[in-house]
């Protein structure tokens, strides 16, 4: 089976092509493509001047939890059966007070410079370019035929060898071995469309075997959707996340599909298997 989002690296380890190519009907022109790309990095920077550093931010989140453990442990002999008034347990705990107080004021400090990036970065001017970056990609969307308020839906790219005809996915240095990049899917009776701001590639429905499900664990850079994965729509899935933010999930799908006689397969997070279920009419096997 040839992974339809997978870079082989089998014959050529520095390939960096992927196989979709095959299956391109349309793709975007060059001068949109680079414009897009212009204003997406200019939204990164905006978005990274938005943020505190990594470190300030470890900092307020410990000292926001030791202020809250102070004052819990400060009010629970207040309301407890002793009842000690709050003077007394100055008089025992002084420490307490002025620790919990530190804490409090470095928490709202940062909290507060927080605040001023995020207003001072998004300015009238950052907010016009964020307008006209969306514009661009609707144009975009428009052109490669992708319907009105269709979802995004992740797939997973990755690189893989050929091992006994079968593809092995492999690790890509330091980041996850799996790359979940959103598309738009949809189905317009005779064809799945897959479009991302690059190309529109199609898949014959009728050219579809099976849903495989693969059960193991993956891990993925990021979590795409608005609703967080610890919501009620994605609980049943069992996704978490380590330190870093990496995602793992299990297991993942593969959509298979069969054109001149050679074997395909279309690989996705479990989270994704409603949309893809009903886009195709197909069943997903059991692990």
């Amino acid at each position: 089976m040839k992974p339809l989002f997978g870079i082989d690296l089998t014959e050529n380890k520095y390939n960096s092509e992927i196989n979709s190519k095959h299956f391109t009907v349309a793709t975007t022109p060059e001068e949109k493509k680079q414009k897009h790309d212009e204003y997406h990095m200019l939204l990164k920077i905006i978005s990274r001047n938005m943020k505190l550093p990594r470190a300030f931010k470890t900092v307020k989140k410990i000292a926001r939890l030791l202020a809250i453990a102070i004052i819990l442990g400060i009010l629970r002999p207040m309301v407890g059966l002793d009842k000690i008034p709050l003077s007394q347990i100055f008089e025992r705990a002084p420490y307490a007070f002025y620790i919990g107080g530190a804490c409090l004021l470095i928490w709202w400090i940062i909290a507060l410079v927080e605040i001023i990036k995020q207003k001072t970065a998004l300015t009238p001017g950052a907010k016009k370019k964020f307008e006209e970056f969306m514009s661009i990609k609707k144009e975009i969307y428009d052109e490669l035929g992708v319907p009105e308020g269709t979802e995004f839906t992740d797939i997973l790219v990755f690189q893989y060898i050929m091992k006994d005809g079968v593809p092995v996915a492999q690790e890509m240095g330091k980041h996850p071995t799996y790359r979940n990049i959103e598309t738009k899917i949809f189905s317009d009776g005779v064809r799945l469309c897959i479009v991302d701001i690059l190309a529109r590639v199609e898949i014959p429905l009728n050219s579809i075997r099976a849903i495989r499900t693969v059960n193991t664990s993956i891990e993925i850079p990021r979590w795409n959707k608005k609703e967080p994965f610890t919501s009620p729509k994605y609980k049943q899935y069992n996704i978490s996340a380590n330190k870093s933010g990496i995602i793992s999930s299990r297991p993942y799908h593969i959509l298979e599909f069969e054109i001149d006689r050679e074997t395909w397969g279309l690989h996705f997070p479990c989270y994704e298997l409603p949309t893809f279920e009903a886009l195709t009419y197909v069943t997903a096997d059991k692990a």
